[in-house]
């Protein structure tokens, strides 16, 4: 039967375990216990580390999505642009780009447009939840700066 006994090192503060044969040899279970502590607030961080990076991700995924949709838009509104500008130096009223083609591509450009505000809003919305769990982790970590990372403690 194996068992465990605690040391402290100055390896970043972190407590190290020593197996030793006999568990049962007179070992101190105030520092198992301060052992345990430390494991526990440990997973706790791991966890709240986890939790911040799924909802980073999924903020970086959003803005990049709302990049994308942005992107479509303002290129289909340069192409418009474009032929807009070859229609008007035709002579003649009408040019090559008849009324219906207009109202077709002008419903395109504002489906294009609702489509890149929503994006945008859900980025935003993202965010929001992504700054509001910073506020709890910078409460819970007293002041926990997120230009360094979780493994410091």
């Amino acid at each position: 039967m194996l068992g465990i006994s605690c040391k402290h090192t100055e390896k970043k503060n972190e407590l190290f375990v020593e197996v030793v044969e006999d568990g049962f040899s007179g070992i101190n279970t105030d520092s198992i216990t301060v052992e345990i502590d430390h494991s526990l607030k440990s997973l706790d961080r791991l966890k709240d580390e986890s939790k911040w990076l799924k909802l980073r991700t999924r903020v970086v995924e959003a803005r990049k999505l709302a990049t994308r949709t942005k992107l479509s838009e303002l290129e289909l509104a340069k192409e418009m642009a474009k032929y807009g500008g070859l229609n008007d130096r035709l002579p003649g009223e009408s040019g090559f780009i008849k009324h219906s083609q207009r109202g077709v591509w002008n419903t395109k450009l504002m489906d294009k447009k609702n489509t890149s505000e929503r994006t945008a809003a859900i980025a935003r919305v993202l965010e929001r939840d992504l700054n509001d769990f910073k506020v709890q982790l910078r409460t819970k970590y007293q002041g926990f700066d997120f230009n360094s990372s979780f493994n410091s403690n």
